[in-house]
């Protein structure tokens, strides 16, 4: 097995969006003024589920494609460190490591653990990085010196 399990990132992904949703729910039922009523939660349609979903799917890609966020993921294969480790990886500050794992947290491609400041790979970063390294491994077979 090559740890690249396309329906199970895919399913992962869905439910990050599922998640998303929820948490949207949850914003437009809330009174923003006393007296006042939040607006109520539309029903989203296929269409719009679906250009969700790819929007999705192309957020995970672009954040795993860039230049910081890749160093992070690749490091976390080896197991789950801290955004002070991230920061020392990168040459950059902790707080620019903490941005670059936000934007991956977001992704769903990390998850962090507040209690230790630890970082891990999700279900989907981890075949986001076996779907690269697979992708990396054909090209090389297929180049002729």
């Amino acid at each position: 097995m090559n740890g690249f399990d396309p329906e199970l990132i895919g399913k992962s992904i869905g439910d990050r969006l599922n998640t998303l949703r929820a948490a949207l729910r949850r914003h437009d039922s809330f009174a923003f003024r006393p007296g006042g009523e939040g607006s109520a939660p539309g029903a989203v349609d296929e269409a719009t589920a679906a250009d969700a979903t790819v929007a999705l799917v192309l957020r995970t890609l672009r954040a795993a494609c860039d230049p910081a966020g890749w160093r992070v993921l690749e490091r976390l294969t080896d197991g789950a460190v801290t955004t002070a480790e991230l920061a020392d990886l990168l040459s950059c500050a902790r707080i620019v490591a903490w941005e670059v794992v936000n934007d991956l947290v977001q992704a769903g491609l990390v998850s962090r653990e507040l209690d230790g400041d630890l970082v891990r790979l999700t279900e989907t970063g981890h075949g986001i990085v076996s779907l690269v390294h697979l992708m990396a491994s054909s090209a090389a077979g297929a180049v002729v010196s």
